[in-house]
């Protein structure tokens, strides 16, 4: 049964009988993630819940908006649930797996999917422009309490707040502080920047193939979605995915437009700081040793 019992009831309005393929994140206290078939047309759909609704304000905020420019690469929005505390969304299946679940698939294949992912990248970030930074609510408008309509502010808050708190705690070492400072100091390159359709959780994780033969089917989860820099797109692959697959990097670039590597060489490496430092502050607070890894690994391979 999908969970809490009043959401089933809506789904079962919305779909009519359906049955329960699988429960994706059993245990998660952040997201419900249900993969369900509907009886009478037979077509696979997912169904997913929020615990937090400023991840499902943007999220239904990305499909009814920003998702458009990249269809048929994406699941269709079927229904939008926000009844009695209970914040949900049902979206069309797009079949496949993740990329990285993928098993069997050539280097080239591979290839190809970053090259797609690029190619839809730069759709999204050049089909629409901003008039704040900060996450939307489903109209629009800031859900936040820190947003800007100022690149440079919008981008110091977040660093200084992960450099206080990290600070604090003791979370850095001697590099990544004044990585964190020397970030400061130059976050002006920012200056001109508009607000674009931004995700840092974009990636091989949320990228959808045919395992067969590699086809690319699209992108999922636009819950981490937010007005933002371009950039900021990139940083997860340069921490967790380019180093382990150097090719996958030449493909994404040449398929979003290799001359961004040079024209925001600067705003991608103040970009990997931010994450870097953001990145060791959560792990430490969350006790996740692997994104204080991940952060650290990514802040000791910059060079200013």
């Amino acid at each position: 049964m999908i969970t809490p019992l009043e959401l089933h009831h809506k789904v079962f309005e919305l779909l009519g009988d359906f049955t329960i393929i699988k429960n994706h994140r059993e245990g998660s206290k952040r997201t419900g993630v249900w993969e369900i078939q509907a009886k009478c047309s037979m077509k696979k759909f997912y169904v997913k819940s929020f615990s937090r609704v400023n991840r499902w304000h943007p999220e239904v905020y990305a499909y009814k908006n920003w998702i458009t420019s990249i269809k048929p690469f994406a699941p269709e929005l079927v229904g939008v649930i926000n009844d009695n505390g209970i914040y949900a969304i049902v979206i069309s299946s797009l079949g496949g797996v993740t990329l990285m679940d993928a098993r069997g698939l050539t280097d080239v294949q591979k290839e190809e999917a970053f090259y797609k992912a690029g190619e839809l990248t730069k759709l999204i970030h050049n089909g629409f422009e901003g008039k704040f930074f900060g996450r939307p609510d489903i109209d629009g408008n800031p859900i936040e309490i820190y947003h800007s309509q100022d690149p440079v502010e919008y981008y110091e808050m977040a660093i200084k707040e992960a450099l206080n708190h990290g600070k604090l705690k003791g979370y850095y070492n001697t590099k990544e502080l004044l990585l964190g400072e020397w970030a400061l100091n130059n976050s002006c390159i920012f200056k001109n920047e508009m607000p674009r359709p931004t995700s840092w959780d974009s990636s091989p994780n949320n990228w959808i193939v045919d395992e067969s033969n590699g086809d690319f089917l699209g992108m999922i989860d636009f819950e981490n979605m937010l007005w933002g820099f371009a950039v900021d797109s990139f940083t997860i692959l340069f921490d967790r995915y380019f180093p382990e697959f150097p090719k996958g990097e030449k493909a994404f670039f040449v398929g979003y437009g290799y001359d961004i590597l040079t024209e925001k060489e600067g705003q991608i490496r103040l970009a990997c700081i931010k994450s870097g430092l953001c990145n060791i502050n959560f792990g430490y607070s969350f006790k996740d040793d692997r994104m204080v890894a991940i952060g650290r690994k990514m802040l000791g391979m910059i060079v200013v």
